[in-house]
């Protein structure tokens, strides 16, 4: 890539997307013909809610018959924004037996019956991602595939299949980013010992690595501080707050995580604080364009209806709880967090009235 190219990519996957766009812009002057440039300004564009501008990106990327795994998943984060059903199914089939490109497509496409709350079907199609990796001999691409889908699990509650999913990406790879997951997913599952002897030995081994140091380790250190401590939680995360609109590897998604506000929302409902927690995860619907079908997006409206609770602005959380409701209308009715949801919202009803 140019040097313009490299900046473009960096500033994208920090979440400085106006710089981003404009170091992509230039690179596409210099060369029309580079995939990474286009799906850098898709990125960008669509991180800064000009979806016009990134839907003219896409169109001028197909006009050079470019393709790249990442190209394409960027424009189907962009179709996920703007609800076009048939043309995420249309990029999915466009990756189908392209090597490093389908398996990347499926996986998106599990988010997204994930984001609904369709965890069977989410499931069979990470299965499929990582059938299409291992097939490729990318061992460490499936492995991180299964972890996507462990991951959801373990935030949908279903800690079980979280670990046995864990266990299934260990025997296909035991690389950096494997193991970074593999200590995200314990400690979203409450395995303290083990996610924090994994932490110690990633910090140790790479000091200097920003996204690990400054992104996911704060956030795997603060969901265990979340046991015992919600302060300790928040003051771990302090950390992170330029890095939240980050994208950092291991990319699994086709939008940003937001991660580290997630946890930090959860650490101020421990607290009884649901102003604080409410703006955090308002995040999600502030920077919708760039979340796109990130699970965590929709569990956000949930945490957004428990945090009015909290500051007794009842009509607002019976909407948020609606609203979370309604995004999971279909979604498989055995899925623990979709209980819960249900049964606080039960409870609500009489309050409303």
């Amino acid at each position: 890539m140019s040097a313009h190219g490299d900046l473009g990519y960096l500033l994208a996957i920090l979440g400085q997307w106006e710089r981003s766009a404009q170091e992509s812009k230039e690179a596409l002057r210099l060369d029309p013909t580079v995939a990474i440039y286009y799906g850098n300004l898709v990125f960008a564009f669509r991180g800064l809610n000009r979806l016009d501008e990134a839907k003219t990106t896409c169109q001028q990327a197909q006009t050079h018959n470019l393709e790249n795994a990442w190209l394409i998943s960027d424009c189907y984060g962009l179709a996920f924004v703007a609800r076009e059903a048939s043309a995420l199914q249309e990029l999915v089939n466009s990756a189908r037996g392209k090597v490093g490109a389908e398996d990347v497509l499926l996986s998106n496409a599990s988010d997204t019956e994930a984001f609904y709350g369709r965890s069977t079907k989410a499931r069979e199609i990470s299965r499929r991602a990582v059938e299409s990796a291992l097939r490729d001999n990318r061992r460490e691409a499936a492995a991180l595939w299964q972890l996507n889908s462990a991951l959801r699990e373990a935030e949908f509650g279903n800690v079980e299949e979280a670990r046995k999913q864990v266990a299934a990406a260990l025997g296909m790879s035991q690389s950096r980013d494997v193991h970074l997951l593999q200590a995200l997913i314990l400690a979203r599952s409450g395995e303290m010992a083990r996610s924090q002897s994994l932490l110690d030995d990633l910090a140790a081994r790479f000091p200097l690595n920003t996204a690990i140091n400054r992104y996911w380790v704060p956030t795997a250190r603060a969901s265990l501080a979340l046991q015992r401590d919600e302060a300790q939680a928040i003051e771990v995360l302090r950390i992170t707050a330029p890095y939240e609109l980050a994208y950092p590897d291991p990319t699994l998604q086709t939008g940003i995580f937001l991660y580290p506000a997630f946890v930090r929302g959860e650490a101020y409902l421990r607290e009884g604080k649901g102003g604080e927690a409410a703006a955090e995860f308002q995040k999600y619907a502030t920077y919708r364009t760039a979340a796109v079908n990130c699970p965590l997006g929709a569990l956000a409206q949930l945490q957004l209806g428990r945090s009015y609770l909290l500051t007794s602005e009842v009509d607002k959380a019976r909407t948020a709880y609606q609203e979370f409701l309604t995004l999971w209308k279909d979604a498989d009715p055995d899925i623990p967090i979709l209980h819960q949801a249900k049964a606080e919202f039960a409870k609500l009803q009489p309050l409303a009235n």
